[in-house]
């Protein structure tokens, strides 16, 4: 008689289950027992469990006639009162039990978190741009720092030179305001010094290539249709959308 390999995993499996099953519950039985100080033979407690075991097995009303005869067989192996002693021993025991197929099962199932990307949570690419553009390039950092080394110091005056607010830039194709994103926690811009868009917020600078060669813009005001900003040189330039 062939019997299918499959047939004879699947047995072996239920049968290693079932007698792990009946060996940590006699286990967690017997602990009660000896913290009661209860009277016991091994034999008894350990035909007790298999009987839980066994008929628990038994489809819809097995697992509540197991513990009926359970508290029954502990009763006759330990000689203790039903109450509380025996009800005591089961519901603990039980209760453990119950926490040791949870452990069982989770370490089974392995780990269920899934593995959250910016490409499986489909990322707003305005963020993404926007973190790029503020991450300053060292290269540009050591270009600012020659280009601030080789120019000549102005001369000091008494009187500070006033921002110049202007639409100039914008008008002869250095600068142009693409889009805005607004709201009040975090709006976010969009301007294109003909090269690329930088995607900023308030607060946030950029280096772009102008007619004046490279200079460093500060985004200092937001609004629903324009943005200011400001460069290292001190001027100022208002953006509006077309």
């Amino acid at each position: 008689m062939n019997v299918d390999p499959v047939t004879l995993t699947v047995v072996a499996l239920i049968v290693i289950a079932g007698a792990f099953k009946w060996l940590v519950y006699t286990g967690l039985l017997w602990g009660m027992i000896k913290i009661q100080k209860l009277n016991y033979n091994v034999l008894g407690l350990f035909g007790s469990s298999l009987a839980w075991v066994l008929i628990g097995e038994i489809p819809y009303f097995g697992v509540y006639l197991s513990y009926l005869v359970l508290v029954i067989c502990l009763w006759k192996c330990t000689g203790a009162e039903i109450a509380p002693d025996v009800l005591f021993t089961v519901g603990i025991a039980s209760a453990l039990m119950f926490c040791v197929n949870l452990w069982v099962i989770g370490a089974l199932m392995g780990d269920l978190r899934p593995g959250f990307k910016a490409e499986a949570r489909g990322g707003d690419d305005t963020s993404e741009m926007a973190e790029m553009d503020t991450e300053e390039d060292p290269d540009e950092e050591d270009t600012g720092a020659e280009d601030a080394a080789t120019k000549p110091v102005p001369a000091a005056t008494t009187a500070a030179p006033q921002p110049k607010t202007s639409d100039a830039k914008l008008n002869n194709g250095a600068l142009s305001l693409k889009g805005i994103s607004f709201n009040a926690g975090r709006p976010l811009v969009m301007i294109s010094d003909g090269n690329r868009v930088h995607t900023i917020t308030t607060g946030e600078t950029f280096a772009a290539v102008t007619a004046q060669g490279r200079v460093k813009w500060l985004c200092e005001q937001v609004t629903k249709t324009s943005v200011t900003l400001k460069s290292d040189q001190g001027d100022q330039v208002q953006l509006r959308q077309p």
